[in-house]
């Protein structure tokens, strides 16, 4: 069983996930219960795509190394699939971009979003979202 201090830190790690998403204008949503039961899978869902929040001390600390000063950094395990991992910073702006797309929920209330393996196309993008920027 989960130590009550290490419950309330990933608690408060997952509601300042969302509270910063919604901030931006990204629908975000923890998920009740992650982790107690078979069913709820997850800890946050950010604008359809559910996520596993993980907070260390100082666990990660070879991730960031390998990260530098680059934006992102992108792992593979042998025959695993790859991990696209990015700052902050980066991701907020993408998240926020995605958020503005036609069709995508935040963006016309449509209440549809597409699965996470479906084709997903920037080419949908109003034309000014085409112009290679994100912010």
């Amino acid at each position: 069983m989960m130590a009550k201090f290490s419950r309330d830190k990933g608690l408060r790690e997952e509601r300042d996930i969302v509270r910063t998403h919604r901030d931006i204008g990204v629908d975000a949503e923890r998920v009740p219960l992650s982790g107690a039961t078979q069913f709820a899978k997850g800890d946050v869902i950010i604008h359809g795509l559910t996520f596993e929040a993980k907070l260390r001390a100082d666990g990660f600390k070879g991730i960031y190394e390998a990260l530098g000063d680059n934006d992102g950094l992108i792992i593979r395990a042998d025959r695993k699939e790859r991990l696209y991992l990015l700052r902050e910073t980066v991701w907020l702006k993408i998240a926020k971009h995605i958020s503005r797309l036609p069709g995508r929920r935040g963006a016309d209330s449509s209440p549809t979003v597409p699965a996470p393996d479906s084709d997903i196309s920037l080419e949908s993008a109003p034309a000014q979202a085409n112009q290679n920027s994100l912010t």
